[in-house]
This record gives C-alpha cells, structure tokens and sequence, in this order.
C-alpha cells in the first residue's frame, strides 16, 4: 500500500500491481478499493494497475468540505504518480466521476477512457430519482439512520425492489455498507440529478470504450446514450462476435471482458474466449443466473488459481477444443 497527496493535503491511499502501461481504476460505492482487488488482479498482467480508495473511503483522509472537485485532483495526483498519464476505467457512478473528470481538463492525461455502464437516467425506462434524494441521504445521516440511507440508496438510486432490500439488510455485509453510508452524500453530488450533460463531456475527445452490460434496460439505455454524446467513443453492444473477433486480430495486448452474462455468452457460443477467469465469493445467495447455459458443454483445463484475504478465490481456465 502507498499514498500520493492530492492538492488540498488529503493522502489518498492506493494499491500498484504489474509493470506494463499505467491504468488507473476509479471504483468504491459504498466500499473501498477491495471492490476492485480482483479486477486489479486479473488486469495486471497486461496493465500497471493503480487501485485506490477515493476520499472518505477505505483507508484515504477525507477533508471537509466535500466537493466534485477535489475527487477530481485526487484522480489528477495519481494520474502523475502514474508517469503523468494513463488509462482510465470507471464502473456506473464511478464511470461518471471519471468522465466528470474528463470533461474538467484531465483529458490530456487520460490516454483513453473506459466506461461501464455509467448510471446515467436519460428516458422513462425507470422511474427518476427524487428531486430531494441528497436531501433525504443527509437528513437520514443527522438521525443516524444509516441503514435507511443504503436502502434508499439501493430502492431510489440502483431500482431494486424495496422487498429484496428487506431480506438485504439482514445479510453479515449489511454493517459494512452502513459503515460507509456517508459516502452516498458524495456519490449525490457527483450524480447531481442524474441527466447526462451532453453539452458538457461533447468536449471530451480522447478514444473512449462505452461498455454496455446488456442486463438492466435503463443502464443500457445510459451507454448507449452516453456513446453517443461522446465524439470519439465507442460502444460495445452488438455484433460482438465480429467486433471482438477484430479487435483479437489487432497488434496490442489482450481483450478483457469483466462481468455482462450476455456478453460472456456471446463470446462462447462464437469460441472466442480464450481463457476463462472465475472469482469465486464466499457468499451463498440461493438464486442467480448461470454461466454456462443448459446444453452447452465446455471442456475445461485449469492453468492458475490465486486466494485472496477476502476469501475470494480466482480460478483460471482455458477451453480445450474439441
């Protein structure tokens, strides 16, 4: 573990692993950068991975007030601490943040941009988020009620049903998302009303990667929208098959695909995942959707596996063609 200083003084500490060209990873709603341990992991042996908690988060300082732009000069601190440029992925609010970023002036460090599903509301696909939502988060916070504020967050901001935030809060995670509840305050204000400011990342031009996850109809329509406000950026959606078929015939290093089942399965029903990486939690949900669909049989060869504090554990596997 390290620390740079970000601008006003605040040490924000973050996690390098690999040695090839310098990423940075913009994660950590309602967590630290533990969320992000796996992917760091997964990713670094084709990137230098620069994992870190934002501010207020894990073990980085948070110095009142909060503002967008001070999240903003921690990104640009480890930006320089990366060699004064790197690449940039960022996940739902945090693909925001990091695109907020962008369009600020980091763009001339940022040598490309990689958005997943950035959680943008751009059509009626669900209902809005409440006008007074960051009112609601701090009146809750000065009652103390932090479980109220994650399962507001959860019912207002994700559209979960408030029936599964129910069973939801009587899970062993529950105090640790309680533990960081102020932070949703912060998330708020990056978000603002949840509309995306076309005019205002139009000026953003760096190669940008939307990534659409294809599972919850409104974060599609969110990428989608995103992408196309964006002049230079390009969304992963259809024709898979021959878009990553290209893109594995290009000089450069290998192609990441982290979470999206419909993409996943995409990829395998055209063969053309070359190595499986599985990261196995020690949480037993009862219910989900599979991987591999009925009727369909891959051979398997397991070619490295890796245990984490967290008990998480990563297995990699490569098909064996028949």
């Amino acid at each position: 573990m390290r620390n740079v200083i970000s601008k006003d003084g605040t040490p924000i500490e973050f996690d390098q692993v690999g040695e090839r060209s310098p990423l940075v990873l913009v994660g950590g709603v309602l967590g630290d950068r533990s969320q992000h341990a796996a992917l760091a992991a997964l990713l670094a042996s084709h990137f230098m991975v620069f994992n870190y908690d934002r501010r207020g988060h894990g073990e980085s300082g948070d110095t009142p007030p909060y503002a967008v732009e001070r999240e903003i000069e921690d990104l640009d601190a480890l930006l320089n601490e990366a060699g004064g440029s790197a690449f940039v992925y960022g996940t739902s609010g945090c693909a925001v943040l990091a695109l907020s970023a962008a369009a600020a002036g980091l763009a001339s460090k940022i040598r490309r941009l990689a958005l997943w599903e950035p959680s943008f509301i751009v059509d009626e696909s669900r209902p809005p988020v409440p006008q007074d939502y960051k009112e609601q988060l701090i009146s809750l916070l000065r009652e103390g009620r932090r479980g109220d504020m994650v399962a507001l967050f959860m019912t207002a901001a994700v559209g979960i049903p408030v029936e599964f935030v129910a069973s939801m809060r009587t899970q062993p995670w529950w105090p640790a998302q309680e533990a960081l509840a102020h932070t949703l305050i912060s998330d708020a204000t990056i978000m603002g009303d949840f509309s995306l400011p076309k005019e205002r990342i139009a000026s953003v031009t760096i190669p940008t990667l939307v990534i659409e996850g294809g599972e919850t109809l409104w974060l599609s329509h969110a990428a989608q929208a995103t992408a196309s406000a964006l002049p230079n950026a390009r969304l992963i959606k259809e024709n898979v098959s021959e878009e990553v078929s290209r893109l594995k015939q290009e000089v450069g290093q290998d192609v990441l695909v982290a979470g999206s089942g419909d993409l996943v399965q995409t990829l395998m029903r055209y063969e053309l995942i070359d190595e499986y990486r599985l990261l196995v939690h020690p949480v037993v949900v009862g219910s989900g959707r599979r991987l591999f669909q009925d009727g369909s049989k891959t051979t398997l060869k397991m070619v490295a596996t890796k245990t984490f504090l967290s008990g998480v554990v990563l297995l990699s596997y490569q098909p064996i063609q028949s």
